[in-house]
Parts: structure tokens; sequence; C-alpha cells
């Protein structure tokens, strides 16, 4: 019995010896997993660290992209007004510019007339029928004035002898200054006939439209300088 009872203490420690042994080379396996979990966890670890490192940076230059845009259409803005600034300071420097000339000119012609003295008028409302034909109420009134004329224009060397012709509005502009230049002209031809002035000596003008109420018509001003 004794014998037997050794003989199982035996069994039973060489059983508990064996489950040691086969116990030693898991535990081993579970540490070394253990290792490699944890290695694994530390370069995740480090990615994820990388990663964030990155899409800071990526962020960073994203939102200084961002600003140097800003400045550079801020900037662009800013030129664009400063330009429409100038160009309308240009704009009103040349209008008042151009005002002041034909203020200048307005003026000059106003101190030009007021230096003519009108020493002659005489306004006909001749209708010419006729190319080359002078109407026959114009001879007529013409040559009523015709003593006048030499008479003012005898003790005035000096003074000029003008025949300005007008027209209605029919026509063209082009068309009503050739027409009234020619009816002008025509009345001018007519007077150095009977008066004997030379035809050297009268001042012909077209002046197209007339703005007053009789649109048709031709005037004979002597005038002189005052």
């Amino acid at each position: 019995m004794i014998k037997k009872i050794i003989i199982l203490a035996v069994s039973v420690f060489l059983m508990t010896a064996c489950g040691e042994e086969a116990v030693k080379p898991e535990k081993q396996d579970i540490q070394q997993e253990e290792t490699k979990n944890q290695e694994k966890t530390a370069e995740l670890k480090e990615e994820i660290n990388q990663a964030t490192a990155d899409l800071n940076k990526e962020e960073e230059a994203a939102l200084a992209l961002k600003q140097k845009e800003e400045e550079a259409n801020a900037l662009a803005l800013k030129q664009a007004e400063e330009q429409k600034q100038k160009e309308e300071a240009e704009a009103a420097a040349l209008a008042l510019k151009k005002r002041d000339e034909e203020a200048m000119k307005a003026l000059a012609k106003k101190e030009s007339i007021k230096k003519e003295k009108i020493l002659f008028k005489a306004v006909f409302y001749p209708y010419f029928r006729n190319r080359g034909e002078v109407p026959y109420q114009l001879k007529v009134d013409l040559e009523k004035k015709i003593p006048e004329i030499i008479s003012i224009l005898k003790k005035n060397p000096k003074a000029s002898l003008f025949v300005k012709g007008y027209t209605t509005t029919d026509g063209s502009n082009r068309f009503n200054q050739f027409l009234s230049l020619w009816r002008a002209r025509e009345t001018a031809e007519y007077l150095s006939w009977k008066s004997g002035i030379s035809l050297k000596k009268i001042k012909v003008k077209g002046l197209g439209v007339n703005s007053g109420k009789e649109k048709r018509k031709v005037e004979i001003v002597i005038s002189k300088k005052s």
C-alpha cells in the first residue's frame, strides 16, 4: 500500500512537473505577443502623431495661402479704386479745362462783338425760286438800300460789308449750309453789280439754319471796330 502511495505521489509529482514545463512556453508566447502588440501600438501612435502633424502643416499652409489671396485681392481692389479715382479726377480736370476754354472763347467772342460797331443792318426775306436768279422783290428792296450803303462806306472806308444767308430747317445741315452760302453770294453779286462796290470788298457768309421766326432770310451788315 505504501509502495502504491509512493508510486502515486511520484506520478503526481511527475505530472505536476510536466504541467509546469508545459505552461512556461505558453507564458513566453503570450509575453512575446504582448510585446509585439505594444510595438504595433507605438508604431500606430507614431503614425497618427505624424499624420496629425502633417495635417496641421497643411492647414497652416492653406491658411497662409488664403491670407495671401485675401491680401492680394485687397491690394487689387485698392489699386482699382485708386485708378478709378485717378481717372475720375483726370476726367473732372479735363471737363474743367474744357469749360474754362469754352468760357474764354465765349468771353473773347463777346469782347469781339463789343468792339464791332454796327453802322448799318438790313434784313430781307426773299424766296429764291431758281438758282442764278435773284428774286424780283429782293432786287427792289435792295436797290432802295444801295444809296445808304454807299454813303456809309464812303464815310467809313475801313468798315466791313457783310452779306449773310440763312435757311429753314428743311434738308440736311450740309445742304442748308450750302444753300445759305449760295443765297448770300447771289445777293452779294447783285449788290456789287448795282452799287459798283467791288465784290472783293463784300464778305459773304452762309450761316445755315436761322434760329429766328423768319428762317429764310438774307442780312446786309456794315460794321467797324470801335
